[in-house]
């Protein structure tokens, strides 16, 4: 048996999406929050021509987009401010929200690193342009999901072709031919690039999507700095630039260590240095 019915979702590399995060220091009032509306103009012309406005919304990292938790707001005041680059509701597209805890930028279209990074920065000075000097970054967060189809019968799907059993899956989910999830935390202290506490969560699935079995990887990895970063977008950009760098080859690391080589070179993830690899 080999890999070779296992499709990563992109074809060369099996990122579904990817979420950024910047949280505030402290919550935004209602006021700051109506204001952003301004930020229109701006974000059109980075390609993200529609507004919209949201009475409900509340982000945890290790969510998917989409399945946020819901929060009520005062009646009449937008929770968020979300700017896409379509209105059309089935279409999956970039998106920049603005709420009263974090700035989420959205990315269901990854290519590079290099490539998408460029684009969320871009998107991330809007907002801390009109932050600056109101609102310091308090935690910097990273989620991917990785998603890869069993075309062939579900039993004849090998686990141990596709995860490395010695690190996040338990000995017992090797065998299954079922239905299966694993959680795994972890906190550590971080010292660079800047001091900070880094949570971890990796789950994994095993899901049944139209009569084909899907693997579905999110890792969500979150920095908690210990000093507040302010001006992030200006004097800060490279300790910016630097967190999410450093978020980003953590998640090159679990996968490199959750998945078998076979697994890693089909989606070009062979070195986590790479500079050609997808997720360089």
């Amino acid at each position: 048996m080999s890999i070779e019915n296992l499709y990563p979702f992109a074809g060369t590399h099996a990122v579904q999406s990817a979420i950024f995060v910047v949280e505030w220091t402290e919550p935004l009032k209602a006021e700051i929050i109506q204001g952003f509306s301004k930020l229109s103009a701006k974000y059109k012309n980075q390609g993200l021509p529609h507004v919209q406005h949201q009475q409900q919304f509340e982000f945890k990292i290790d969510t998917l987009p989409g399945n946020a938790g819901q929060r009520a707001t005062q009646a009449g005041i937008p929770a968020a401010i979300v700017f896409v680059q379509s209105d059309t509701q089935e279409q999956v597209v970039r998106s920049v929200t603005l709420s009263k805890t974090s700035c989420m930028v959205v990315i269901p279209d990854y290519t590079r690193w290099n490539d998408v990074y460029a684009d969320v920065f871009k998107y991330l000075s809007i907002a801390l342009e009109e932050l600056k000097g109101v609102r310091a970054i308090s935690t910097v967060s990273l989620q991917y999901t990785d998603v890869f189809s069993w075309k062939d019968d579900p039993d004849s799907l090998n686990l141990r072709d596709v995860f490395s059993d010695n690190n996040y899956i338990p000995a017992t989910i090797f065998e299954r031919r079922g239905l299966w999830h694993v959680h795994q935390g972890s906190l550590e202290n971080i010292a660079e690039p800047v001091s900070h506490r880094r949570l971890e969560n990796v789950n994994v699935d095993m899901l049944d999507t139209a009569g084909e079995r899907v693997i579905q990887i999110v890792g969500a990895h979150r920095a908690m700095l210990s000093t507040p970063l302010w001006q992030a977008h200006l004097k800060n950009k490279d300790t910016l630039t630097g967190i999410f760098e450093s978020l980003h080859a953590a998640n090159k690391r679990v996968l490199t260590r959750l998945l078998t080589p076979a697994v890693c070179e089909k989606i070009k993830l062979i070195n986590v240095g790479e500079e050609n690899a997808s997720r360089s």
